[in-house]
């Protein structure tokens, strides 16, 4: 597995949240024979534990009659961590509301294992992978990036605005794809082909300077910029864990050495 390889790994990792033993053992089996690597929880305070410890590149839930513990959940999964959601099922009082709190994607029972593996591989790749240019809003816990004017802001609770920072064009390319991917570490190759274009070599150190003239703007709004070393780059933030010990989990999967640079 080479070195963008294993950055989009990163991108596989997904939580399965579905209060029956059996429905759950069944969608995490097939996940996993398809390469995901897959963590399940039972009820949304387990859902939570898991999303304060580790990254993922989606929430499947399975809405169930009397779920409305798991409406929560989803709002909050949005608000912190910019989670896209599929519901593998969703019962008919739940429906509009969940799109409402943020869910992304349905895929009803009964459901064939190729339609529900299809879908969220879209749905991952829509979500982290997408149009570059595109000009929707990006939200990650306190911060909100506006492309179209390469904007970010820091919010309070109420959405009022705290901190504006904007960017240069180029440092907006390179940090739209960091805050779509919301703290998985991209390589520089894919941030010189996805965000400038650019096809890489090992000369280019275009995607450094970059990042040095970057990091000290986003430090002063409570953003990190860090360093993956001999790999690339990615965001981090403070929400209820660090987002440092949830990067290194997941470089941990590969089992690899990683480095950060002082900010």
């Amino acid at each position: 597995m080479d070195l963008r390889q294993e950055s989009e790994a990163l991108h596989q990792r997904v939580l399965v949240v579905d209060v029956d033993p059996h429905s759950r053992q069944h969608t995490s089996t097939l996940l996993r024979r398809s390469g995901y690597f897959v963590d399940t929880a039972a009820n949304a305070e387990q859902a939570d534990r898991k999303l304060s410890a580790h990254l993922y590149a989606c929430m499947m839930i399975e809405m169930r009659a009397s779920a409305d513990d798991l409406l929560p959940l989803i709002a909050s999964s949005r608000r912190l961590y910019g989670l896209p959601i599929l519901l593998t099922d969703c019962e008919p009082q739940y429906r509009t509301m969940v799109i409402e709190l943020g869910a992304d994607e349905y895929c009803m029972r009964p459901w064939s294992e190729r339609e529900l593996l299809l879908r969220l591989g879209k749905l991952i790749e829509r979500h982290y992978f997408g149009n570059p240019a595109s000009t929707v809003s990006i939200r990650w816990g306190p911060f909100v990036y506006r492309p179209s004017e390469r904007c970010l802001l820091r919010v309070d609770q109420h959405e009022d605005e705290l901190v504006r920072l904007v960017l240069s064009n180029t440092q907006g390319h390179v940090f739209h794809m960091l805050m779509r991917a919301k703290g998985r570490p991209l390589s520089r190759e894919q941030l010189l082909m996805r965000s400038l274009g650019k096809e890489p070599r090992m000369s280019d150190r275009s995607i450094d300077m970059t990042v040095s003239r970057l990091r000290p703007k986003l430090l002063k709004l409570g953003m990190q910029l860090q360093s993956i070393r001999c790999f690339g780059y990615a965001l981090s933030i403070e929400t209820r864990s660090s987002q440092r010990s949830n990067i290194e989990s997941s470089w941990d999967l590969f089992g690899h050495n990683y480095g950060h640079a002082s900010v």
